[in-house]
Formats: structure tokens, C-alpha cells, sequence
């Protein structure tokens, strides 16, 4: 059962699919966590299932799974997948990796546009093909993040993205795998064709690539029998363990040696970004939950807030990052308790400063204007697609990566993904 066969098996036993959130890879990994963990030196140990436990942070198997993000640095979408009788919870969560931002490219222009939050079938199936290798098993737990694998987690700049499920679960992870050549001539012509590159300045860096892998292999011992990693992993999904029995997924490809794997992915080139797309895929997630929002229509005041609180998460993360964008989110709004600022800061993994205002009373930067921001108490709840935004002022009107000329209202290139210098 292939990826694009998973996909069909899912919903041929009655689930479906939604966009959750953006997150942005800045060190070509990315990682599930059942908790935000703290940046930690064990972060250098191999990828999938040999990861070790770490008697500092804690992480190890059954909490945390760190593989390759397919071409390196980019910004991803996480999808939920659901079950159409009970759409409140998540039944599982997945990414997939592609080669230029095109599923995040897509996504946001479902949010720009205010169009239908789906899955952009004709960017995910091009690693349709993909085949699915087991990983580990997640312990019960009520949740879980995808991060970058290096520097996401706790305390963190860049966008984590939790998925909640209906209570504790366990839950199985797969990797979906495309075959690579190990030919250091053909890798590079396949990602010159994808990334729209010369296969000269790929061909260059390679070899620098390939000069690591071959010190790390005599640093530990092993003869680099290829150079290059025989899969590129495609797409990283969790689901309940009792659903992928329910679908009958099981693993169809194996990586034998996840510690030989570890080292042939430090010969590849991979894709980095010129600056760190933290800020802007931020603000994106803020957008995302504003749009998920206005879709929900007329909802119970309970469901309202939360929908709104989910919005805040990130753009207090925001804020913190000096975004002023983000202030127009939350004024006019329903004024929340000290223990309602410290749960928005939490769910976004910002730690040190939810314990600084839980000891202080108070907030830093633009998160200071928090408060005199918003109404006064008692004042309800509005609706969050009936505010008007604005994003600004002195926004660039030209990508400095591509020259592509942004829509009025765009944070993103639509041709290269690139984000808008506006946070500068």
C-alpha cells in the first residue's frame, strides 16, 4: 500500500483530511514529539527508530521520532486526518515533504482567497508512489508536535504545530519512502530538474557533501559502501495504532542500517533557506486559525473562544518575535485571565516567558501592549472573520529571491515561497 493508496484506504473507512498548520524546517530535519522538548546535544543522534534515549531531555523511543525533511529546509503543512461521523478530534496527522513550497504555496492561497481548507491533491500525490516503513510507536499520549528536528520544541522561534486527539492514544509512525538513486551524477540531475537549478553548482556542492559523509564514516568506523541515501523520505504520518489495523497499512520497504542512512544523508545537498522563515510561517498559522474560524460560522461561545484562543496562540508567538502584524489580532477582543495569557504562551512552547509572567506579571516587547489592546472584560466574544486587517505598512512589492511581483495582501512569494521582508 502505497502513499496515494493509504489516502484512499483512509477514506474509503469514512475519514477525511484538513490542513492543521504551516511549520518551517531550518535544519533540514523535522521530528514528531508527543511533548515540546528542550534544544538538546543529543539532537546529533542518527534518525528513526535507533534514536536513543537521552537521560537530559528525556527524549528517546516512544516520544520522539527525527528524520531527513525530503529536500532539506522549507516551509510544510501538517494535515489532520478525521473521522467524518466525529470530526472534533484527530484520528492522526501527517506532512509531506515536497521539493519548492508547492503544497504550502497552495494552502495559502486556500487562506488568502478564503476557498475550501482541503488537502492540494495534485502537489501531495506527486509522491503518490511513496512506500510506507514503520518507525516507532508513540506512547499514550492525549497529543503531539510536528517541529523542525533540530531547533523546534520548547522555547523555540519557529512554528510548532500540535495536533490534539480526543484523549490518550496510541499511535503509530510511518515513513513514506521514494527511491534515489545513489549516483552522485543522477542525484544531482534530479534535484537541478526539481529545484529548476544548473547541475553544475549542484554537482559542486555535492562533492563537498560527499567529502562529510566520508569523514563521519571513518570517524565511526564504516566503510561507505554508497554515497548517498538509497531513499528520500516523503512523507511522515502518525496515526491511531487500532486505525492502521483497521486499514491494513504495514511497512513495504525497510532501511536496514538507519546508522549507515544517517551518514549517507550528510552527502546529499540539500535546499537552505537565505533567512530563517520563522516569523512569517508564524503569522500564516495565525492566518490558517482566522480562516478555520470564519468557516465555522455560528458556533457556541465555548467553541467560539476556543477557535479565537487557537488564533492567539500565534500571534502572541508572534508578537514575541516582534511582529507587529500580529497586534491587529487581538484588539477588540475578549480580554483573557493571567492564567488564559500563560496557557496562549504555553500552547506555543514559549516556556521561559510564560514563567516570567507567571512570576512577574509581566509581559516584554510588543507583548506589553497586550493588554491595553484589548476591550475591557465582559465585552463577549466577536467573531474573528469579521475583523478587518490589515497588514501594514512599507510591505516589499518584489520577492528579493525570485523578482515575482507579491499579490497586495500576500506575506509569501507565490512562485518561490519565499516570505515577505516585512518583519525585518
Amino acid at each position: 500500500m502505497n502513499l496515494e493508496q493509504t489516502f484512499r484506504a483512509l477514506k474509503q473507512h469514512g475519514y477525511s483530511f484538513r490542513p492543521k498548520g504551516f511549520f518551517n524546517v531550518e535544519g533540514g530535519d523535522a521530528a514528531i514529539a508527543t511533548q515540546m522538548f528542550v534544544w538538546c546535544d543529543c539532537l546529533s543522534l542518527t534518525y528513526g527508530p535507533t534514536v536513543s534515549s537521552c537521560g537530559d531531555c528525556h527524549r528517546g523511543p516512544g516520544n520522539f521520532v527525527k528524520v531527513p525533511a525530503g529536500d532539506g529546509d522549507s516551509v510544510y503543512v501538517v494535515f489532520e486526518v478525521y473521522q467524518i461521523n466525529s470530526p472534533q478530534y484527530a484520528v492522526g496527522a501527517f506532512t509531506v515533504f515536497d521539493h519548492r513550497y508547492e503544497i504550502a504555496n497552495k494552502v495559502r492561497s486556500f487562506v488568502e482567497e478564503q476557498g475550501y481548507l482541503s488537502i492540494p491533491w495534485e502537489e501531495v500525490l506527486v509522491f503518490g508512489d511513496s512506500v510506507p516503513t514503520a518507525l516507532d510507536q508513540l506512547s499514550e499520549t492525549s497529543s503531539i508536535y510536528f517541529a523542525d528536528g533540530t531547533s523546534g520544541g520548547a522555547n523555540s522561534s519557529n512554528a510548532n504545530v500540535d495536533v490534539q486527539f480526543g484523549g490518550d492514544v496510541e499511535l503509530t509512525i510511518f515513513g513514506f519512502l521514494e527511491p534515489m538513486s545513489t549516483d552522485p551524477e543522477e542525484n544531482a540531475k534530479y534535484f537541478a530538474t526539481n529545484w529548476n537549478m544548473e547541475v553544475g553548482a549542484l554537482r559542486s556542492n555535492m562533492q563537498a557533501s560527499l567529502a562529510i559523509a566520508q569523514s563521519l564514516a571513518e570517524s565511526l568506523g564504516r566503510e561507505l559502501t554508497e554515497p548517498l541515501p538509497p531513499y528520500s523520505i516523503r512523507c511522515l504520518m502518525a496515526l491511531q495504532s487500532d486505525l492502521v489495523a483497521e486499514i491494513g497499512l504495514e511497512s513495504e520497504a525497510e532501511i536496514d542500517d538507519w546508522e549507515m542512512f544517517s551518514i549517507q544523508v550528510n552527502g546529499r545537498v540539500v535546499s537552505s533557506h537565505i533567512q530563517p522563515q520563522d516569523v512569517s510561517t508564524v503569522w500564516m498559522n495565525a492566518m490558517l486559525a482566522r480562516e478555520i474560524d470564519r468557516q465555522a460560522g455560528e458556533v457556541s461561545e465555548a467553541e467560539a473562544k476556543r477557535l479565537l484562543f487557537d488564533m492567539w496562540t500565534w500571534a502572541y508567538q508572534g508578537l514575541v518575535a516582534g511582529d507587529g502584524d500580529c497586534l491587529e489580532l487581538i484588539k477588540n477582543r475578549y480580554q483573557p485571565t493571567p492564567d488564559e495569557i500563560a496557557e496562549l504562551l504555553r500552547r506555543r512552547g514559549l516556556f521561559d516567558i510564560t514563567d516570567n509572567f507567571l512570576a512577574t506579571g509581566q509581559l516584554s516587547g510588543l507583548l506589553s501592549e497586550v493588554i491595553a489592546a484589548q476591550s475591557p472584560p465582559g465585552l463577549g466574544l466577536t467573531k474573528s472573520g469579521s475583523l478587518g486587517l490589515g497588514l501594514g505598512e512599507n510591505k516589499s512589492k518584489f520577492c528579493s529571491n525570485c523578482g515575482q511581483a507579491f499579490g497586495e495582501l500576500a506575506k509569501f512569494c507565490a512562485e518561490c515561497g519565499n516570505a515577505r521582508n516585512s518583519h525585518s
